[in-house]
């Protein structure tokens, strides 16, 4: 997450434009406002003098057609590796969902729309409107939300904010200069995006001979950003974790349908999105669910930052950032070398998942080709990014596995300090655990992970820990959306430990989260066996259709 200290960077992150209220009645409840706190908008008031003093604001509208989301796997009768049928699934649904929408959009008037971008791969369009425009337009938005081909609309208000922010070192504490230079694995042939307020800067000394493709803007100028260049230079420059991945670099400016068509076009593996809109008191919203969408339905991994509301002694609010929200993405916070934590990195849910899931080191970090030192989720969250290319590279089945990646990341985490012999749940502030990962590298064996297709889906992993060590256990599985936070479903899974002689010695019970975790100190080595299997079948969701991974990672305290 761009960090408020580091003065004079720009990032996506959305701040209250404006105050007022409007009353709930006097507007569709298709129609959803979208700001940093629960404010409504003073959109009926005309002589709303605020109105005049930011009419050059820019809005953002994001509109979703209603019609099936086809789902193109079970169409296609899929069976395999998704590598193997990545390119005819994603032609198939840019074909489907580009010939759905321009269909629908005919039947809109867009005279006074601006910046319209249509997706090729979801069932959404965006344009964008000043503010003043909107005491001129809620009508119009009105007669649009009656259609009963549109599902929903959000308005959301991106705004420009200041924010704050020794790789070398990290590279060392986390293992990662053994196996760039040992192991022989740096990233080759693993493509990140890099989702930020701005580009890379591709002339920065760091990316010579790098393998780097910057978004063309359709809309906007084109911003090269210090905090983007910092963010590639960490996941893929010369001196990076991942220095022989490739990057594509984007910005997000009004919405992510037009980043992430790019993106898909592109096939790239890994998204790091070290950016954050702001929410409405920690309250999953539709970025979040947008994302939650694209991951379930084309099967990216998405690192995203947890966010630096904590405040560096504990007065911030603390909110997770959206889309770090997202079910079905990997939400990352920060931590010191020590793997101390910090009280900058955000933890506070009021609507969605337990955030965040893990930290990485993101304090005081020296960001080759930049100066000085920088903190913040943002940070963290690349450094994850960096590793999971490496991860990729040496298993490239792994590609296209969301749910296996994130289970085995989670699972082999190194132990936070003063949280030694810890339960079975993730700790608020630091989730599962600083990420380690030569030890994911080690424990990959202990992976399973598929998709499940009926009730009685379970997997089984056996595992001999020595005498001391910490025993570590995380599934996960992706959560059912269609872009809208109403459509949000998901499962309930558990895993159950168990030792030689079948006797249980720990379950999970939860039912918020689309994850599960346990964390049990083996007091007396010998045979264990994990079991992660399908609680409670949810009626709701037409069928048993979840991406799942599960993982076993022994961690020596």
């Amino acid at each position: 997450m761009i960090n408020l200290k580091f003065v004079g960077v720009i990032s996506f992150l959305m701040i209250p434009i404006f105050f007022g209220v409007f009353s709930e009645n006097s507007t569709s409840s298709k129609i959803n406002f979208e700001s940093r706190n629960l404010q409504k908008l003073s959109l009926d008031n005309k002589e709303n003098e605020t109105l005049t003093d930011i009419s050059t604001e820019d809005v953002s509208i994001s509109v979703k057609f209603k019609y099936d989301n086809f789902e193109m796997r079970k169409q296609m009768n899929i069976k395999g590796k998704f590598e193997d049928y990545r390119d005819e699934f994603y032609d198939r649904s840019k074909q489907y969902f580009t010939s759905k929408n321009n269909e629908l959009l005919k039947k809109i008037d867009t005279s006074n729309m601006k910046n319209i971008y249509v997706s090729k791969y979801t069932p959404f369009f965006n344009f964008t409107l000043k503010t003043k425009e909107l005491t001129t337009s809620i009508s119009p938005l009105k007669r649009l939300s009656n259609k009963n081909y549109i599902d929903e609309i959000n308005i959301k208000y991106p705004a420009k904010r200041a924010v704050k922010e020794k790789l070398y070192g990290v590279k060392d504490t986390l293992g990662i200069n053994y196996i760039n230079n040992d192991l022989g694995y740096t990233g080759k042939g693993v493509k990140v995006g890099v989702l930020d307020a701005g580009v890379i800067d591709e002339k920065n000394e760091v990316f010579a001979g790098k393998n780097i493709t910057i978004k063309p803007e359709i809309f906007n100028i084109k911003n090269v950003q210090e905090h983007a260049t910092s963010m590639g230079s960490i996941i893929g420059g010369n001196e990076g974790i991942a220095p022989d991945c490739s990057l594509y670099s984007l910005q997000a400016i009004f919405g992510f349908e037009e980043e992430f068509d790019w993106l898909l076009d592109n096939r790239v593996d890994i998204v790091n999105a070290s950016i954050g809109s702001g929410t409405v008191n920690g309250k999953y919203n539709s970025d979040s669910a947008y994302f939650d969408y694209i991951v379930r339905q084309y099967k990216l991994i998405v690192f995203a930052a947890a966010g630096n509301e904590g405040g560096s002694d504990g007065s911030g609010s603390g909110y997770i950032a959206n889309p770090g929200l997202g079910y079905n993405v990997f939400t990352i916070g920060d931590c010191g070398s020590q793997f101390n934590p910090t009280n900058e990195s955000s933890w506070v849910t009021v609507e969605g998942p337990t955030k965040p899931n893990i930290t990485a080191i993101g304090i005081d970090v020296e960001v080759p080709g930049m100066d000085g030192s920088h903190t913040g989720t943002s940070i963290s969250t690349a450094v994850v990014s960096g590793c999971t290319a490496l991860l990729l590279e040496k298993f490239p089945e792994l590609k296209g596995n969301p749910a296996a990646v994130y289970a085995l990341l989670g699972a082999n985490t190194s132990i936070m300090a003063g949280d030694y012999g810890r339960h079975n749940e993730p700790r608020i502030y630091e989730g599962a655990g600083c990420i380690n990962i030569d030890k994911a590298f080690v424990n990959q064996n202990l992976l399973r992970y598929g998709h499940s297709t009926n009730t009685d889906f379970y997997f089984m992993t056996p595992c001999s820990p020595g005498d001391g060590d910490i025993l570590k256990a995380y599934g996960f599985w992706l959560a059912y959306s269609d872009g809208t936070v109403k459509s949000l479903k998901f499962h309930d899974y558990d895993i159950v430990l168990v030792d030689i002689n079948n006797a249980t010695k720990l379950r999970t019970r939860g039912m918020k989260n689309n994850f599960e975790y346990i964390e049990y100190p083996v007091y007396t080595g010998g045979y264990y066996q994990a079991k992660f299997a399908l609680f409670d079948y949810n009626e709701e969701l037409s069928s048993v259709d979840d991406d799942c991974g599960f993982a076993i990672g022994l961690i020596e305290p």
